[in-house]
């Protein structure tokens, strides 16, 4: 077992870590914050088609700005697979801490890139699959929809990794460079700023799989090779980077034009908004966005995460 996931499984209370997995405690966004200047918000919203049939968010989503590192985070668990949300939980969470822990690690040669987005990955894989063996507290509901042992009989049920199966769309900035990891699907885009003018531009697409309604997974055994890394400098002359947006491909249909490549111009109003409101108000007003009009546009669900330089 590795990384601080794997220490705290070892522990006695190691059961106690996937207890905090089921019913609110894994609706909760993660948030920490010791100064920075960006700021960050998140949201996520379970989807019309998920709420019909009994089924939870499967969407998860973060954020953390503690020093002089800024990030967000979200993962959109596998429709196909029963606790991808779990997965998600796992993914955001673990994904924050080892970018956190290895963040100047992934600027440098070919090599030393390949080596950072390998260790992430394996890290990540290493404890889906240690989850997946111990075992998931998972609700009363997803007991009897998945026909599992109930409460009485087994508090942690276990599963394969493919149970967990998830994306991850991570940005992190650090002084005045920046990066990106993406696999999957979902959207990530950068707004700039030259003078008084700013613009919007896509930095990351979604990876898809042999056909168009399939997608790349952290869980997959091509992970590693199917993992987007893109860094950057935040300053570079005049132009300068302010703003960053991830978002599930639930929000695809109304904040990004495929055909075209382009992030619209709604992603602008957030930005604006994110500057505007304090963190608890924009979190609440992103949220209201997503229910009150990018879902009457899809029936997935929604999970959006951005920050702005202050």
């Amino acid at each position: 077992m590795g990384g601080a996931l794997s220490k705290l499984l070892k522990r006695r209370d190691a059961r106690k870590w996937f207890t905090q997995l089921r019913g609110s405690a894994c609706s909760r966004k993660a948030h920490y914050f010791w100064g920075s200047q960006w700021k960050a918000s998140c949201a996520r919203s379970v989807g019309m088609g998920h709420l019909a049939t009994g089924m939870p968010c499967q969407d998860q989503v973060g954020t953390c700005v503690c020093g002089d590192l800024a990030m967000i985070a979200l993962s959109d668990g596998a429709g196909s697979a029963p606790y991808s949300h779990y997965g998600a939980y796992i993914a955001v969470h673990r994904g924050m801490e080892l970018v956190l822990r290895y963040f100047d690690e992934a600027f440098g040669g070919k090599n030393q890139r390949s080596a950072f987005t390998r260790r992430i990955v394996k890290a990540l894989q290493r404890d889906l699959r240690e989850a997946a063996l111990l075992g998931i507290n998972l609700t009363d509901k997803e007991r009897e929809r998945n026909n599992e042992a109930s409460r009485g009989e087994a508090l942690l049920v276990p599963c394969t990794i493919k149970d967990l199966a998830c994306t991850l769309l991570l940005v992190a900035v650090k002084r005045n460079r920046f990066l990106i990891l993406h696999t999957g699907d979902g959207v990530v885009g950068i707004e700039y700023a030259q003078w008084s003018r700013r613009w919007l531009e896509v930095a990351s697409e979604p990876t898809n799989g042999a056909f168009a309604n399939e997608t790349q997974f952290v869980t997959g055994v091509a992970a590693e090779e199917n993992t987007r890394l893109i860094t950057g400098s935040i300053n570079k002359g005049a132009r300068e980077v302010v703003g960053f947006i991830a978002m599930s491909d639930g929000p695809e249909m109304a904040l990004y034009a495929k055909k075209d490549r382009l992030i619209t111009r709604s992603c602008q109003k957030l930005f604006d908004a994110n500057r505007r409101y304090t963190t608890e108000v924009m979190n609440s007003k992103l949220l209201g966005t997503i229910r009150n009009s990018i879902q009457k546009k899809t029936s997935d669900d929604c999970s959006i995460a951005l920050m702005t330089s202050r």
